[in-house]
């Protein structure tokens, strides 16, 4: 346990450091980074296999604690452009994942995974459980999310340089509710609640992340208690660090350039294909071009949000769909994956 600790400090470090150098997704990235170096260079790196129950149990808690009855009366508005969008987004998922598969020999369950347009620390996660290899698809989504965070935007900006965005909103000033420690105890017990229910059906991918999220949602929409505050979630980053990088290896690193033809065509496949899913979108559904590119950015919801602000896209719209994606890629995508797995065995 005192490596584990050691490796908890080691993460945290990483992330402060990440954090300076304004890194996207900092505590993560840089707890992978500062973990993967220390189990590489004294291979006395340890984190207990319980932690993955652990991390799906507050990364449920997490996300729960976004899904308020605001965005679920929100969703009203885009239900057939969120179909749509979320559709395509599967099959290049899955389409992707194969290319990937039969060009680099990576196992189908790890290439399809990696595809998945969600969370880092979600889709490790998944991978722990479902028998996939946890650096391969932590580095592999690792790659979509800087890609995103830095492409997609410039694409956008391109493909509307002649365009006005035709619609105003006005946002209303969202009130920051008091930070509670009762109410953070309340949904930290209502997620454990909901995993201890996953752990017993864990026949369903992610089922303790799953069954967790949906626990606190209920409990959220319900009450409005639901918090998680800022600091709580980099503290599950960093332990999210520890267990991705206890992962890496000698052999990780020396397997590293056989991923180089892998995250190329992840790359190109989301830069293309989401993009003209996009664009279908705007055409066929008559919705705004912007506004639907954004939807279609398979990167974190809040960075999302800021970019669209900043470009002056300010639909809240855009918040409610990424959401929808990030809770869709955990509870709908594992399924069809291991279904569609199943046909490569």
């Amino acid at each position: 346990m005192l490596a584990f600790v050691i490796c908890l400090g080691i993460s945290y470090l990483g992330g402060f450091i990440a954090k300076k150098l304004k890194l996207p997704a900092s505590f993560l990235l840089g707890g992978i980074i500062a973990v993967g170096a220390f189990s590489v260079l004294t291979q006395k790196a340890y984190c207990p296999k319980e932690i993955n129950y652990l991390l799906q149990i507050l990364s449920g808690l997490v996300i729960g604690s976004n899904i308020t009855i605001k965005e679920i009366k929100g969703l009203k508005n885009i239900v057939l452009p969120m179909v749509f969008i979320l559709v395509g987004l599967l099959l290049n998922n899955l389409l992707v994942g194969t290319l990937i598969h039969f060009a680099s020999g990576i196992d189908i369950l790890t290439a399809l995974i990696s595809s998945i347009p969600g969370g880092i620390t979600e889709s490790a996660l998944m991978a722990g459980q479902m028998g996939a290899d946890v650096p391969t698809v932590a580095l592999m989504q690792l790659c979509r999310l800087i890609g995103s965070l830095l492409v997609f935007p410039l694409i956008i900006k391109f493909l509307t340089r002649k365009d006005s965005v035709l619609e105003e909103v006005i946002i209303e000033k969202e009130v920051k509710k008091p930070f509670s420690v009762n109410h953070l105890i309340l949904s930290i017990i209502v997620a454990f609640i909901g995993g201890f229910i996953g752990y017993f059906l864990n026949f369903i991918p992610a089922s303790l992340l799953v069954f967790s999220m949906i626990a606190v949602a209920i409990f959220n929409i319900s009450t409005g208690n639901a918090t998680c505050p800022r600091s709580f979630k980099k503290g599950i980053q960093g332990l999210s660090g520890v267990y991705v990088g206890c992962k890496v290896t000698m052999a990780t690193i020396m397997g590293l350039k056989t991923l180089i033809i892998p995250i190329i065509i992840l790359l190109l496949g989301f830069f293309v294909i989401n993009t003209l899913i996009g664009l279908a979108a705007s055409k066929l559904l008559k919705q705004d071009k912007g506004k639907m590119l954004f939807c279609c950015i398979p990167a974190g919801a809040s960075d999302i949000a800021l970019i669209a602000s900043d470009m002056g896209y300010d639909s809240p719209d855009i918040a409610v769909f990424q959401l929808a994606r990030l809770v869709t890629c955990i509870v709908i995508f594992p399924q069809v994956i291991k279904l569609f797995a199943s046909f490569f065995v």
